[in-house]
């Protein structure tokens, strides 16, 4: 693993704000920290870091596209309209044109967690697809699919 930069307080670099502890008190930084503490942990065991490394790593190495970013316990917008909305739409065209040839090259992996059928990307060598009842809860734990492919990424 590469030495992990460092800021010039001596702090490790946080590429993915929602991930630096320093933020701990968002609930952003809630969220993505319960989603990912096994994987961070993980990491952090198998490479000798801090978890604050180890989080700091995953912010640097791991990108979250979400295509409908919201704050809501029920997303009630119908398909056909959200699936048009052109946040969506540059979300789609960004995972279908840059990041599937790239995963095909073997230089990115991508876990699709949720709304699979409107990325319209399918399982694939370095494309992980969450199927229907995997996607209810999108864990993503070592012992998923998804969260093994991403410390398998991340050696």
């Amino acid at each position: 693993m590469a030495a992990l930069s460092h800021g010039t307080d001596g702090r490790p670099v946080f590429g993915y704000t929602l991930l630096d502890p320093q933020y701990s008190w968002h609930s952003g930084f809630v969220y993505w920290y319960r989603k990912l503490k096994g994987l961070v942990e993980a990491h952090a065991r198998g490479h000798g870091c801090s978890l604050s490394d180890s989080l700091a790593t995953l912010s640097q190495k791991v990108a979250f596209l979400e295509l409908y970013p919201y704050h809501s316990e029920n997303f009630g917008l119908p398909t056909s309209v959200s699936s048009r909305l052109r946040p969506a739409q540059l979300a789609i065209d960004y995972a279908q044109n840059v990041l599937l040839p790239r995963a095909r090259q073997g230089k990115v992996t991508l876990v699709i967690t949720r709304q699979a059928k409107l990325w319209r990307l399918n399982p694939e060598e370095n494309v992980v697809v969450y199927g229907p009842l995997e996607a209810r809860s999108a864990h993503l734990t070592p012992g998923t699919r998804g969260g093994a492919a991403i410390l398998e990424a991340l050696s």
